[in-house]
């Protein structure tokens, strides 16, 4: 039985289930070109690791969004759309830019 808005997939005894979450597909986003291989495979990062990687604090980080600076479904999107506060993913090729700095 399907819940609303879940992917379920048959459960097969034995083999753990695995579902991926892709937000910039489901947003629309455009995929940037593949990173290099000391970077992560993905552009986009938790509100923590954003921070760390801009050296900034997340009241800066959150200041900025704020001031729409940084927008939603450009720049952050839900980590889970389907829950109300849920936590946020950042691309940092696009906040990068958007605080005038190169990537």
């Amino acid at each position: 039985m399907q819940g609303k808005g879940r992917p379920t997939k048959e459960r097969v005894p034995g083999v753990p289930r695995q579902i991926t979450w892709k937000p910039w597909v489901a947003y629309g986003a455009a995929l940037t070109p593949a990173a290099p291989a000391a970077m992560s495979p993905t552009p986009w990062r938790t509100t923590e690791e954003l921070c760390q990687e801009l050296a900034i604090s997340r009241s800066t980080l959150f200041a900025l969004r704020k001031s729409g600076l940084l927008k939603p479904g450009r720049h952050l999107v839900p980590k889970n759309p389907t829950c109300r506060r849920s936590r946020l993913l950042w691309h940092l090729q696009r906040c990068e830019l958007a605080l005038g700095r190169l990537p």
